[in-house]
């Protein structure tokens, strides 16, 4: 059996120069009454102070199975899904068994959990839903250089650890991507998954940080005990990009 992460509690500063591209956080559910045009409109009006446009989508799903008289298809009935969005990057998406808050613009945590809880007690209250089946949180980071030099430029802003081949080895000056999975025990019965590696977009290097927290269960639907959890996935996901980089790094990106 996996020892359960334990880190040190991370640092509760802003970043002056934060690398997060990309935050999201997501409930699947079970149970309760499916969303309806008049039921995302209900919806709406209770969270359109943070999110005031709605935009309606249809999703559908195309199984591909093949079996002895050749490849068949089959595609599922359509469904409706909402989004709903703020004046500067921030969405609220609404589906028949799941909801979600994202941005691109993320600016700070009390702002996010904030919005994500407003959506859960609008969903909660609407909908009223039975059973949470996974709740998750995704940090992305990316570290941009300003040079087109070769990967080993990281070294001193990611550990070596972390770093592995990109660094001190023959193969690391040729290196044009790399990327790793690794799997952890978080405590609470919570399973977090690190993505990092190095990528070049535009010829700017940069390292990616791609943080997910989550849990699968399920247990009775309970805005508060979905919030408590999101604050905990919100403290691994911070002690584990400060676990990755080093004070060089952090002090950087505080200036």
């Amino acid at each position: 059996m996996p020892t359960p992460l334990s880190l040190p509690e991370p640092r509760n500063e802003p970043l002056a120069n934060s690398p997060l591209s990309l935050v999201v956080c997501q409930v699947r559910h079970q149970g309760g009454a499916m969303v309806d045009a008049t039921g995302a409109e209900k919806i709406h009006q209770l969270i359109s102070a943070d999110f005031p446009h709605i935009e309606p989508a249809l999703e559908g799903t195309v199984n591909i199975k093949a079996g002895s008289e050749g490849i068949a298809t089959q595609q599922t009935a359509p469904q409706f899904w909402w989004q709903f969005r703020s004046e500067d990057g921030w969405v609220a998406v609404l589906g028949q068994t799941y909801f979600a808050v994202e941005t691109t613009n993320y600016d700070h945590w009390h702002r996010f959990v904030d919005y994500f809880g407003t959506l859960t007690r609008a969903v909660t209250e609407t909908c009223k839903p039975l059973t949470e089946e996974r709740i998750g949180l995704r940090f992305i980071n990316r570290i941009d250089m300003e040079t087109d030099d070769t990967p080993e430029q990281f070294k001193g802003y990611i550990t070596d650890e972390t770093l592995g081949l990109l660094v001190g080895g023959n193969l690391s000056p040729s290196i044009t991507s790399v990327q790793s999975i690794v799997d952890l025990q978080g405590p609470d019965d919570i399973s977090i998954r690190l993505q990092h590696g190095y990528q070049s977009e535009d010829k700017v290097p940069g390292y990616i940080i791609d943080t997910d927290c989550y849990r699968q269960s399920d247990m009775k639907f309970n805005t508060d005990n979905i919030l408590r959890k999101v604050e905990l996935f919100h403290r691994l996901c911070k002690q584990i990009f400060e676990a990755v980089i080093t004070e060089q790094l952090y002090d950087k990106l505080r200036r």
